[in-house]
């Protein structure tokens, strides 16, 4: 049994992970992906002092460095499910493997997805994750969502030489220098328009698009939709269920012995630094935690 289970790789994983290891704690991390976290799809991180103006997979490679070289185990395993049991936790592995925890730190992130209204044409449909790890060149794309997400992928794309349309439902809400880079990059802007349908013709997809009466088509090799995130968490089976990270649901976990912390809690909030203060954060109150149990 370890004394902390760290559910994800990301800052906020690693940031939690090693700080516990250096307050005297056994840890063990798991992350289904690459240590680093997804951090790694942004084109540039420029609020993440004093590493401003890196890119993303620089910055994300910096804390899987900084991660091996604590020497903490690691897991390249998905974990599917966590009980509480007996005042401890089992967390189940998609091999089969279990873990038992005195405590746990979750830290797994969120997810993209696509709304349900899109879902008869969603097989169409690529999330900026996916088309990112495609590594697609020269290319004819449209991108739906005006957030800094949807900004941030098209930058990327365009800097594969891809041509790029950026359409939105609404007023674009990216931050100005990312809609200012936009249009130096030559990235046309469509506000107020929604996807009607997608349509496969030929090796290429047609998107309707619509602004009230008016709709317009467009051929493009692939969609993006880029709307929203989710909480990307295991199954969590415990004595109360939670759907929502509230203020008072995050004490409840806190006193049974989890803690959770980066994007995963944080909403619209996603940050590396605030990712990387909720790890340490919360190895400083596992510490507690577990002393309180008589560690």
């Amino acid at each position: 049994m370890v004394d902390l289970f760290v559910v994800g790789g990301g800052p906020s994983g690693i940031s939690c992970a090693v700080e516990a290891k250096r307050l005297g704690f056994s840890v063990l991390l798991a992350e289904k992906e690459n240590i680093g976290g997804t951090i790694k799809y942004a084109r540039k991180i420029e609020n993440f002092p004093p590493f401003t103006g890196v890119s993303g997979k620089e910055l994300s490679q910096k804390f899987a460095d900084f991660f091996s070289e604590s020497h903490i185990e690691y897991i390249p395993i998905e974990v599917i499910e966590i009980n509480f049991q007996n005042e401890t936790f089992l967390a189940m592995l998609q091999n089969g493997r279990k873990v038992e925890a005195k405590s746990v730190y979750l830290a797994t992130g969120q997810e993209d997805f696509i709304p349900s209204e899109y879902s008869s044409f969603a097989h169409l449909i690529k999330t900026p994750k996916c088309i990112l790890d495609s590594k697609i060149h020269s290319k004819e794309i449209l991108i739906y969502g005006g957030g800094d997400v949807a900004f941030d992928v098209a930058l990327s794309l365009a800097d594969l030489q891809c041509y790029l349309t950026v359409a939105c439902r609404s007023k674009i809400k990216a931050k100005d220098l990312l809609q200012k880079e936009a249009e130096v990059k030559g990235i046309e802007i469509l506000e107020n328009f929604f996807v009607q349908n997608i349509q496969e013709k030929g090796n290429k997809k047609k998107v309707v698009l619509k602004k009230r009466k008016k709709s317009i088509e467009l051929l493009c090799d692939e969609v993006v939709f880029a709307v929203g995130k989710k909480p990307s968490l295991p199954e969590i089976n415990l004595p109360f269920n939670f759907k929502e990270f509230t203020t008072s649901t995050i004490r409840k976990l806190n006193k049974i012995g989890i803690f959770c912390g980066g994007d995963l809690i944080r909403g619209r909030n996603r940050n590396v630094g605030i990712a990387v203060g909720d790890g340490i954060a919360a190895a400083f109150n596992i510490n507690l935690f577990l002393k309180g149990k008589g560690k």
